[in-house]
């Protein structure tokens, strides 16, 4: 057997470096037509370049890498997926995910990476997407195991503890509402404002809070619909733990070392 000489290894690798750009924009384009508003290119520019290579079969134009992010049925996980050059044949897409709590996005990031790594030679996302479909169906349905009542009143008097995630409080009107009904009720605890919104309560009017942030005819100016989505934590707890006032911070750094501080560093891995 003849070995390649140079003309057909960079023919060779041409074909290749072709193939794939012109796989890898097929896939976006499906992915688009599938997931329609829930889909976002992140990357226009290169798939605009990318297009333009493929028409003019001129390989040597550099493409860079496609960025993009698939929003799940639940209206909250996100998936987004970093193809880098070569993929699908010679690379295996990058992937992170989020809308989770810290510890599952660490761990659905990982397990999906995994899987993405062994789909190399192939389109990957959509198969990506359902597997990651899968692994939260089996999270929530954990969840439903192991909280269930979440959001049914708990007895007068019982001292409480509620972790609410929301993608984002950054309106001052709400923030200072926020701050303002926690006061009211006696509750202790935190506010983080920003991206992501996190509110962290304690005290024996926990429910009423729950109440009016997602929303009542009775108590406006609550967060309303889907808010009771994000209701990630209740607990009845035997002393307090968060302190007395309600605070808000503007940095997750300083959250985090807030609740170090009062020994819920876990619950805030676990909720946040």
């Amino acid at each position: 057997t003849q070995p390649l000489s140079n003309c057909d290894g960079h023919h060779s690798k041409h074909f290749i470096i072709m193939e794939a750009l012109e796989r890898a924009v097929a896939e976006i384009e499906a992915l688009k037509a599938i997931y329609d508003t829930n889909f976002t290119m992140n990357s226009s520019s290169e798939l605009n370049a990318a297009n333009n290579v493929i028409e003019n079969g001129d390989a040597s134009v550099k493409v860079g890498e496609f960025n993009l992010s698939l929003e799940l049925s639940d209206g909250a996980t996100i998936l987004s997926c970093t193809l880098p050059p070569g993929y699908p044949i010679l690379a295996a897409t990058r992937v992170s995910i989020q809308g989770r709590t810290r510890k599952e996005q660490d761990s659905l990031t990982r397990q999906i990476q995994q899987k993405a790594n062994e789909l190399v030679g192939q389109e990957a996302v959509l198969e990506l997407v359902h597997e990651l479909q899968a692994l939260i169906d089996k999270i929530e349905t954990c969840h439903d195991a192991t909280k269930q009542g979440i959001d049914a009143p708990s007895k007068p008097n019982d001292l409480e503890r509620r972790w609410i995630w929301v993608h984002h409080i950054t309106d001052s009107a709400r923030i200072k509402a926020i701050l303002q009904e926690a006061r009211e009720l006696h509750l202790g605890g935190y506010l983080k404002s920003g991206y992501p919104g996190i509110v962290v309560i304690e005290g024996i009017a926990c429910d009423d809070f729950v109440t009016w942030i997602k929303g009542n005819k009775s108590r406006p100016g609550g967060f309303g619909r889907n808010w009771g989505h994000h209701a990630r934590f209740q607990a009845v707890i035997p002393a307090r733990q968060l302190p007395t006032d309600f605070t808000e911070f503007q940095e997750m750094k300083d959250l985090a070392a807030a609740c170090k501080e009062c020994g819920l560093e876990e619950e805030f891995l676990e909720y946040v």
